[in-house]
């Protein structure tokens, strides 16, 4: 018969139980608290505040009744002034000096006149109210909260975030051991400030301030990638022993996958085609404006590119460690490349071309892989929203030719045929077009805005229009629709128009002239709409469960939409299989999967 534990046995397991539960808890706190806090807007002191009144039971405020409170003689913290050899004289004249709202540190006044014993501090101050010297708002307050923390059944206190200080002390470690990037210093930008003086007749004080953009270079960033996922087990074996040793057919199974399999090639042919494709890394740019506290910052961001080529597939990574891996979400992790003070302004823009363009010259610098293989970095696509694009290219920001993707005229952008049919432009036939005139050996941002009849003649017959008998306007009319939207170079070539792509390691750069994810979020929006007409009847109240759980939200985002037409489908495949409503929901199901990738 099993012995009937005591009650000092349950506390003790009820007391092990709880301080195993909150050491789960206090390692989550510690593991999340740096992070959660770095990606809000809420200061140190802030964070300090909520972090006591989280963890630290309040004070119970004493009763104001004089009668209740017992009379308790004033202790004297300092020592005798008698026995003190300083210039007494002279520290009241000083005192006596001192403005209303002074704040003093009497430690530092002590040790100024030679007082270095225990509580120095506190025999100047009470030296000086002995001697008349206000001193009721003086004292630097600077007090420890004495409060005792909560508790937990047991008397084990309260798990309780970190202090402020320490994760300071945390982020120095990380900068110092090269995990966080602090990068250089590139674009100075000077600022003036005003403000009213206190003095008895106010003046405007003007204060010019200096600050600096910090750039990390693109060579760290990539090596910092790679090692990071290497270490996690991303990446392929791309070994020359690895690859040798597998027989054709699993070389060809392996090509098959990745899309890169061509039936007329040898053995040999196909390893070495292998080896180049799962030795290219693809990486991705992206850059935007915002405001922080009234001020305009750019930031540039770079991160690496799925592909099943170069890193292990999720069903892999599973296989392999037993584990669901988002592999492409680790992947394409961004990691900062510039932030700075910056307007959104084509002339604050081109202040970091220059310093963008001398990362891109080292590109050509080799990167390894552990077991000594040479991962060649390729930078692929540009992506971000309309007016980042348009820079990016060289592209009008506005105007009738306003889409990057095609020369379309605006009037003709509901016509899908004509759109399909225009002429598209990659950035070197962008550099060919501009180069290829007069009017950019001008040297100016926007070389071919107010030209001259002449120079519009001479730009025309470049390109082969005929300019017999017209008039300005109908030569501006005539260029405008050759350039078709065209303003100048490529961004990264600003500062030498004539540079090749190829030497900047750009010969494969695209802008991406979509926003996938936003540019369906109308049409699903639509799309959900019009499916209440259209769904039988027995789904209606289900769909309308979703939509209004999903969608009742003032503001509503692209993401918000992709969910709600994606539990559409998954509720219409349940009640109505095979039907024409759930095909069309399946379509825009592998839609939002393509704009995701795309994202």
């Amino acid at each position: 018969m099993m012995a009937v534990p005591s009650r000092s046995e349950k506390r003790k397991e009820q007391r092990k139980i709880v301080q195993k539960t909150r050491a789960v808890i206090q390692k989550a706190m510690d593991d999340k608290t740096l992070q959660t806090v770095m990606g809000h807007r809420t200061s140190w002191r802030k964070y300090d505040l909520v972090r006591k009144e989280e963890g630290l039971s309040n004070v119970k405020k004493r009763k104001n009744s004089s009668q209740d409170q017992p009379t308790v003689k004033k202790r004297i913290h300092g020592h005798s002034m008698d026995s003190l050899t300083i210039e007494t004289v002279q520290l009241l004249d000083e005192a006596r000096t001192w403005s209303a709202d002074q704040k003093v540190n009497w430690s530092e006044l002590a040790r100024k006149y030679g007082l270095h014993q225990k509580n120095g501090g506190q025999t100047i101050k009470e030296f000086l109210a002995a001697n008349g010297v206000p001193l009721a708002t003086k004292t630097m307050v600077s007090r420890r909260d004495r409060r005792k923390s909560k508790k937990l059944p047991g008397g084990i206190s309260f798990p309780m975030k970190k202090p402020s200080s320490y994760h300071k002390k945390s982020i120095s470690q990380l900068v110092e051991t090269g995990q966080i990037l602090m990068g250089k210093e590139v674009v100075e930008e000077v600022h003036t400030t005003f403000s009213v003086s206190k003095d008895p007749v106010p003046k405007v004080v003007e204060k010019l301030s200096k600050s600096y953009s910090r750039q990390v270079r693109l060579f760290d960033i990539r090596k910092k990638m790679l090692a990071l996922h290497e270490e996690q087990g991303l990446v392929r074996n791309s070994s020359d022993e690895y690859i040798d040793g597998l027989t054709d057919s699993e070389v060809r199974k392996r090509l098959e996958a990745i899309g890169e399999h061509h039936q007329e090639s040898d053995g040999t042919e196909l390893r070495e085609k292998l080896k180049k494709v799962s030795r290219q890394r693809m990486l991705k740019v992206w850059h935007d404006h915002s405001t922080v506290s009234g001020h305009g910052l750019i930031l540039v961001l770079v991160s690496g590119m799925y592909d099943p080529a170069f890193y292990h597939t999720p069903d892999e990574m599973k296989s392999k460690t037993g584990k669901v891996i988002d592999v492409q979400g680790i992947v394409e992790c961004p990691e900062l490349h510039i932030i700075g003070r910056s307007t959104s302004t084509l002339k604050d823009q081109l202040k970091y071309v220059e310093c963008r363009k001398q990362c891109m010259l080292e590109m050509g610098a080799p990167i390894s892989l552990a077991n000594g293989v040479v991962v060649t970095d390729i930078v692929r696509f540009f992506h971000g929203d309309g007016p980042a694009q348009q820079f990016e290219a060289g592209h009008s920001i506005g105007g009738n030719y306003c889409c990057v993707g095609c020369g379309a005229h605006s009037s003709c952008f509901d016509d899908v045929v004509h759109s399909c049919r225009s002429e598209k432009h990659n950035l070197q036939s962008r550099q060919n077009f501009v180069i290829k005139g007069h009017a950019w050996k001008k040297g100016v941002m926007s070389p071919f805005d107010k030209l001259t009849v002449r120079e519009l003649k001479m730009e025309l017959e470049v390109h082969g229009v005929s300019i017999m008998h017209k008039k300005k306007e109908r030569l501006e009319e005539d260029l405008e629709d050759l350039r078709k939207g065209i303003v100048n170079v490529p961004a990264l070539l600003r500062t030498n128009p004539e540079m090749p792509l190829e030497s900047l390691f750009l010969a494969q750069y695209e802008v991406c002239p979509i926003e996938p994810l936003h540019d369906l979020k109308g049409h699903f929006s639509n799309m959900i709409e019009e499916t209440m007409y259209l769904a039988p009847e027995e789904t209606l109240p289900e769909l309308h469960k979703i939509q209004n759980a999903v969608l009742n939200k003032d503001t509503l985002r692209g993401s918000d939409y992709r969910k709600a037409v994606i539990l559409m489908f998954k509720k219409l495949e349940e009640i109505c299989p095979g039907s024409m409503l759930t095909k069309i929901y399946e379509t825009a199901v592998h839609n939002c999967m393509q704009a995701s990738l795309c994202s």
